[in-house]
């Protein structure tokens, strides 16, 4: 058996993928859960110098209507629903981040 002492063809014309272009998303829900994603955000950017944008979910309340088909009606989220759940992921940044950052937050 004969130990290959270099590297193979195949791999030596091997160049890894160009890094990813633009912003860092991260999904958060404001909970423990996610903080680990705005830990990671924080690390990527650090190192890349990617900026980062967070999006985060309102959702919105359901009243049952009992007409004809009995379905539940979606009401449209107000604007003091998304502002407490914007206020609640900028809470969760200063809990979870080591530095202050001023990333974008984005309530849909």
């Amino acid at each position: 058996m004969t130990i290959p002492t270099s590297a193979s063809p195949i791999f030596s014309n091997y160049a890894p993928p160009p890094a990813a272009v633009g912003p860092l998303l991260v999904a958060s829900d404001a909970s423990a859960g996610s903080d680990a994603a705005v830990r990671v955000a924080q690390m990527l950017s650090e190192r890349t110098s990617a900026a980062v944008q967070v999006v985060t979910i309102a959702q919105p309340y359901t009243l049952p209507v009992y007409a004809f088909d009995a379905m539940p009606v979606v009401l449209e989220t107000s604007e003091l629903m998304r502002a407490s759940r914007e206020s609640d992921i900028r809470a969760q940044m200063a809990r979870v981040l080591a530095t202050a950052v001023s990333w974008p937050v984005t309530v849909r």
